[in-house]
């Protein structure tokens, strides 16, 4: 499990320049005297940039994470709610949940597969905007015919994981997420040639309908889905074309929207913002090697340049509903930093990045309620910040 990586992706590197102006007393190395010459005049001293040492807390977790066909993920609309799906044996499959930012976990279900057919483990896929919602899906492998898995089988619960409702689908599942009573899901459906499928549903996936905003499937690189909590306002982002779909009737209907300069920039993050009744949209330049964060609160159709966490080591990790832009970045290890990296935040219309803290990995999930987890690249170790400073 790789928080902030599946998808979330799914990761992130230092700001040029933090290194050289880290206090060396601040992180805890001994700062030395520079030797002055007569009548030589002293370089100027730089502004120290002092990182906060937050309080990060590592959870235990019920399985060992770095074992292969486990799956963890965290609520991004409630940070306290976690779930993790274990590797289980004789088609029994473990389901634990955390309510408390992962300090309790109770395994409060277990799902059956088919004894005989092996998986390839398992994915918890959490609502984007139900704290409650959750599917979880398993690959599943024909012990007669060797190679990729064909088919796979899919729950999805609406209380949390208390309750599961098979999903007579034969899908992969990318994203879900919940409102105005209908679940959305994007999916490679297997049942099609592993095409990527939007669709809706008022029975939490029982039934469904297609809402792709082509009249054909989209064999895709898998896209990227966004809907508004409160509003049947949704956007869809498709990879390896750089297009953005919008739509403002659930997907009934779709819009393709295009930059005015042209090559549309590479979505990354997108957030519904209630005061405004707006999305912000961010993500990196379209032409290579340009690293200045872009973001969009047109729809896409003009981007605007955030100011740079100074060159290309820094990756963008959350963008909350604030418009507050968040990013990890490689710490100054090597000038007695205790923790490798530090996590960045630029506010909305802010000029200067500011740093939250130091940080013991890249892979960090910024929640939309404060809280944030960080995972070990390896799966090792999980931490949480209660609360965003």
């Amino acid at each position: 499990m790789r928080l902030g990586a599946t998808r979330l992706s799914r990761a992130g590197l230092m700001m040029v320049g933090m290194a050289l102006t880290l206090s060396l007393a601040a992180c805890g190395g001994a700062a030395s005297s520079p030797h002055t010459q007569t009548n030589t005049p002293k370089p100027p001293t730089p502004t120290a940039v002092l990182i906060p040492h937050l309080n990060w807390r590592q959870i235990t977790t019920p399985i060992d994470l770095s074992h292969g066909g486990v799956s963890m993920e965290v609520s991004p609309v409630n940070g306290r709610n976690a779930w993790i799906c274990g590797a289980g044996s004789h088609g029994q499959v473990p389901i634990y949940r955390s309510q408390d930012a992962g300090a309790t976990w109770v395994q409060i279900s277990t799902l059956a597969l088919p004894a005989s057919q092996p998986f390839g483990g398992c994915s918890v896929i959490p609502d984007q905007n139900a704290a409650n919602g959750v599917a979880v899906w398993f690959p599943m492998s024909d012990p007669n015919n060797p190679g990729p898995p064909t088919r796979a089988i899919e729950y999805y619960s609406a209380d949390g994981g208390a309750n599961w409702a098979t999903l007579p689908q034969n899908w992969w599942i990318n994203q879900v997420a919940t409102s105005g009573g209908v679940t959305y899901a994007l999916v490679n459906d297997l049942g099609h040639q592993s095409d990527v499928n939007v669709f809706a549903s008022a029975d939490h996936l029982t039934t469904w309908r297609s809402i792709n905003p082509q009249a054909q499937e989209t064999a895709q690189n898998p896209p990227v889905l966004w809907i508004a909590p409160s509003a049947s306002d949704a956007l869809l982002f498709v990879n390896s074309v750089n297009q953005l779909y919008h739509s403002t009737d659930g997907g009934s209907h779709w819009t393709l929207m295009t930059a005015q300069s042209g090559q549309s920039p590479t979505a990354q993050l997108a957030v519904w913002r209630g005061t405004s009744a707006s999305w912000l949209i961010c993500g990196g330049p379209p032409n290579p090697g340009a690293t200045q964060t872009l973001c969009s609160s047109d729809l896409g159709k003009t981007w605007t340049a955030r100011p740079a966490a100074v060159g290309t080591s820094c990756s963008p990790v959350g963008l909350t509903s604030d418009g507050a832009l968040y990013d990890v970045c490689l710490a100054a290890n090597a000038y007695g930093s205790p923790e490798p990296y530090a996590l960045m935040r630029l506010p909305l219309g802010a000029s200067a990045w500011t740093a939250v803290g130091l940080a013991p990995d890249k892979y960090i999930t910024v929640t939309q309620s404060g809280q944030v987890w960080c995972s070990a690249g390896d799966g090792s170790a999980t931490y949480v910040l209660d609360q965003l400073p």
